[in-house]
């Protein structure tokens, strides 16, 4: 809550406003909220772009690898070949893969241990 206080009292709202964003993050005047400090934050940030170009660059994904790899340096010869980012989630879908992978590996070492407790338990008796 102080954080929010922090950042949404000086721009004008209410310890109650702030209250109803911290219970309904999603609610309309937290959408409203936000979209007011992510457009300040773009401003804030074409200002330090025009008056500083050298501290940051601005960058359009959909401009894809050629305008990223100019602004990085990198030879257009040793970009990546596709015109635009790719749009597939991968992470997301490896993420699910390699979860259940852990679930299943953790399950086999379960049963390891199981089997090694079940095998000492039988020498001593």
């Amino acid at each position: 809550m102080a954080l929010m206080i922090q950042t949404f009292e000086p721009r004008g709202y209410s310890r109650d406003e702030i209250q109803v964003m911290c219970d309904d993050p999603k609610g309309e005047l937290s959408r409203k909220a936000y979209k007011e400090q992510y457009e300040e934050y773009i401003v804030d940030m074409t200002r330090i772009l025009k008056d500083q170009p050298q501290r940051a660059f601005l960058f359009d994904k959909n401009e894809g690898y050629p305008q990223l790899c100019r602004i990085l340096d990198i030879p257009l010869k040793d970009c990546p070949s596709e015109k635009v980012f790719p749009h597939a989630n991968v992470v997301k879908k490896e993420g699910r893969i390699f979860r259940a992978l852990e679930h299943a590996a953790h399950g086999l070492i379960f049963i390891v241990i199981y089997i090694l407790w079940r095998g000492l338990k039988g020498k001593h008796t």
